[in-house]
């Protein structure tokens, strides 16, 4: 509205041109912030420019015709820039959804390969058939509780278990009989041993261990009795042990 007002009232080329060269650069700012709706956009813009090319239009002179070229020249630049900045707009927008895509999709492979290590350490570190520590989870527990037993003077007691005449059990009822039997036995070892710090796992074959800390021998003893009743009174039929049943011996030390 200025700048038109500048031209109907014949005032200073230079003024006139400031003004019109203003106007550009508003609507120029504006069509920029609003480019993410276009027909917004070029609806500020021809509003924005009516008054200014009317008001040149209705001077019968060649420099105000010269002007209103300058504005068409323009209304053509802000259209241009309308169309590019709608277009990194969109382009954004779609970088933006395809890095969250991306993010959500690495996250999830993150999760499920921090899933995978985790079933792997578990894995590597539990017995496959008794669901308990195995060999190498034993090897590496009794040497820390050794340790830790030397440096802070307690005690410490281990039980080692050995299934009585597994072999001629698996003889006379197969092999998945046999595995049956091993996790039984492996699971009454598992509930007799609770705390925290106890360790029970698979030695080997019909073996089995406890690590017991802060356990004396009176104590171990008593476990390791109570430990043979428990598997006894399972009442595992065995026509290869001489108790009739399923029988275990413990050495404690």
């Amino acid at each position: 509205g200025a700048a038109a007002l500048t031209v109907v009232v014949r005032d200073d080329p230079f003024v006139q041109l400031f003004g019109i060269s203003i106007e550009t650069v508003v609507i120029m700012g504006a069509a920029a912030r609003n480019s993410s709706c276009p027909l917004a956009a070029r609806g500020q813009a021809v509003l924005g420019m009516i008054p200014i090319s009317a008001a040149c239009l209705a001077v019968d002179d060649p420099y105000y015709r010269a002007l209103g070229g300058f504005l068409f020249a323009g209304f053509f630049a802000v259209e241009n820039l309308i169309r590019h900045m709608h277009n990194q707009h969109i382009r954004l927008m779609t970088m933006n959804e395809e890095n969250a895509i991306l993010l959500h999709e690495v996250r999830a492979a993150n999760a499920d390969l921090a899933a995978a290590n985790r079933r792997l350490e578990v894995a590597a570190t539990t017995d496959a058939l008794t669901a308990i520590a195995n060999r190498r989870s034993f090897d590496v527990a009794l040497a820390e509780e050794v340790r830790l037993a030397h440096v802070q003077g307690r005690e410490l007691a281990l039980l080692l278990l050995d299934i009585d005449a597994l072999k001629g059990f698996n003889d006379l009822y197969g092999h998945q009989a046999g595995d049956a039997c091993l996790q039984r036995v492996a699971a009454t070892l598992a509930s007799a041993f609770r705390r925290p710090a106890d360790v029970v796992a698979r030695y080997g074959g019909e073996e089995f261990a406890a690590i017991l800390p802060q356990t004396d021998v009176e104590t171990a003893l008593e476990l390791a009795e109570g430990l043979r009743a428990a598997v006894e009174a399972l009442g595992v039929r065995s026509a290869a042990s001489s108790a009739g049943v399923v029988s275990v011996s413990i050495g404690v030390a």
